[in-house]
């Protein structure tokens, strides 16, 4: 049977504004927490244009933008058959995969992300 972990809470906003959306987590970690890791994962049916550690550029689709910020950088790629990456739409083109290292917390940390669209 799960049992409920509250070491770390998390409280999550999302900004919606013409062409983009932002969320932003902030976890509050309760004492101090071990994080063996963290990885955050976006999908998109747009190409992969370009990217930097933290923003990634698409065309051909409807997201033009992914940016990160609060986790030390993402690799993007070009995807075909990945079937964690499908959807009932179809296979997604692009993936960007953020993720951040071990690390001890004992003080609140954000992690926030913003999609631009057209």
């Amino acid at each position: 049977m799960p049992v409920a972990d509250d070491r770390l809470a998390v409280a999550t906003t999302y900004v919606f504004e013409p062409g983009r959306i932002t969320r932003t987590d902030v976890y509050t970690p309760k004492g101090s927490v071990e994080i063996a890791g963290i990885e955050l994962d976006f999908g998109s049916f747009a190409e992969l244009a370009g990217s930097t550690a933290r923003v990634v550029r698409f065309r051909g689709g409807a997201i033009d933008g992914f940016k990160v910020t609060g986790i030390e950088g993402c690799q993007a790629t070009a995807i075909q058959d990945d079937p964690d990456f499908e959807s009932d739409e179809g296979p997604m083109r692009s993936k960007v995969v953020c993720s951040g290292g071990v690390r001890t917390v004992r003080e609140p940390f954000t992690i926030s992300w913003t999609i631009t669209f057209h």
